[in-house]
């Protein structure tokens, strides 16, 4: 009985999985409402959700889209499967939630602005269960290995407070501080469990800066100056990290080699809303346009969607990111790979591999002499499945010639190869 009743839970999700078409899901905040965009099917669907007064951002928690709605003081929550409202969560008035994050299921965490508080939030009561007051102007939450980050932009009316992160201890809510640059806005976890801060400067005579926090040591471990005022930070699996502004550009950080692939001579267009999909294609709100633009590993464009008026978030959901439970009966034992598709290829390939549990994660393409072409991922990935594709360009982005590569998985102590056989 226990195993038919694994078996038949494990079919009913991925019949939802199936159901459920790959999709990206936009906040217009001038538009006051909310585009779905079927990636699928290369459509923009119609008509728009209403939300409310100033939307602000947008995150996906168990085929349910969370925007945050500033303006009004609210959550509103939407049903992925049916595009139906499934409810409104109501925030204190006068607070202005800004950002959200998640702590585990039911549980989710809003920055509130104005209150200089971020409020803990039961989604499934749709009560506010417990606030905590942390630094002047909240911005940015993000939830890791049981503690809270906020980015506290220190706004006070007139100038700013000096930069810094509030941690709150989710044993006892307890509230300690880092210090970092002026005006810190929006943060990230990369793959190597690092606090990625963007701080944006007084926008006049203190210029923008990136600083990366060991959690371990509580300390600011590495700082790289920015010549724009970033905005907000999105890392994908590759630990690349989008740094995007509201004047309409996009910088590419490599966090590995802590150098810049886009800057801001050729950053990408767009901001300030950044997603990425299971092959790691990046897609990005155009403010200004009223767009969406959708831009491949090797930031090439690929695809645009006219949304709504001011996008400025983006959430998309993507059936082969999200994975089976740990519990469900046919995860691997620690790493299984199957063989990359197609394979002879041309141009791209994708590599599909699935894990036990939680690992740290790399996997590099090597030429036939065993030589590094690319390193496609390097951080730290959920139990299931995953899909990653290359493209059949090395690290500096340049195609390679035809000939045999392979690719090298290493998880925790458990390392996988295979061939590939590109033809141009």
């Amino acid at each position: 009985m226990k195993i038919f009743t694994m078996v038949f839970l494990m079919m009913m999700t991925l019949q939802i999985h199936a159901q459920l078409s790959r999709s990206a899901y936009v906040v217009n905040t001038l538009g006051e409402d909310l585009t779905v965009i079927d990636l699928k099917n290369q459509v923009v669907r119609s008509p728009s959700i209403p939300l409310g007064y100033l939307p602000n951002s947008v995150k996906i928690r168990n085929e349910k889209a969370y925007s945050v709605i500033s303006g009004s003081n609210e959550i509103h929550i939407l049903n992925l499967q049916t595009l139906i409202p499934a409810g409104t969560i109501s925030l204190s008035a006068g607070t202005n939630p800004y950002d959200i994050d998640f702590i585990n299921d039911s549980i989710a965490v809003v920055s509130q602005l104005f209150a200089n508080q971020v409020a803990f939030v039961n989604v499934n009561t749709r009560n506010v269960s417990r606030t905590v007051d942390v630094g002047m102007g909240p911005q940015g939450v993000k939830y890791f290995e049981g503690r809270l980050y906020v980015a506290n932009s220190g706004f006070n009316g007139s100038g700013y407070d000096p930069g810094k992160i509030s941690v709150i201890d989710l044993t006892d809510y307890s509230v300690s501080f880092i210090p970092v640059a002026l005006n810190p806005q929006s943060l990230d976890v990369d793959g190597n469990g690092h606090i990625i801060v963007t701080c944006s400067g007084d926008y006049n005579s203190v210029s923008a800066q990136l600083d990366i926090i060991d959690p371990d040591s509580a300390s600011v471990i590495f700082s790289q100056p920015l010549a724009i005022p970033v905005t907000n930070i999105f890392i994908n699996a590759s630990n690349k990290a989008f740094l995007a502004t509201y004047i309409s550009r996009v910088m590419v950080y490599d966090l590995s080699r802590r150098q810049f692939i886009r800057d801001q001579d050729d950053a990408l267009p767009g901001g300030p809303g950044v997603a990425f999909d299971a092959l790691d294609n990046a897609y990005i709100c155009h403010f200004d346009e009223d767009s969406v633009y959708a831009y491949s590993p090797a930031y090439e464009k690929i695809g645009g969607f006219q949304v709504g008026d001011g996008p400025v978030s983006i959430a998309v959901y993507d059936p082969a990111f999200s994975v089976l439970k740990a519990e469900d009966a046919n995860l691997p034992e620690q790493l299984d790979v199957s063989p990359n598709f197609p394979n002879p290829f041309n141009p791209s390939t994708t590599i599909e591999f699935r894990l036990r549990d939680i690992q740290k994660v790399s996997l590099e393409i090597l030429d036939i002499k065993g030589s590094l072409i690319r390193e496609l991922v390097n951080g730290v990935l959920s139990a299931g499945s995953h899909r990653i594709s290359w493209d059949g360009r090395n690290s500096a982005g340049k195609t390679v010639a035809s000939g045999i590569y392979f690719y090298r998985i290493r998880a925790s102590q458990h390392v996988k190869t295979g061939k590939m056989n590109l033809i141009r």
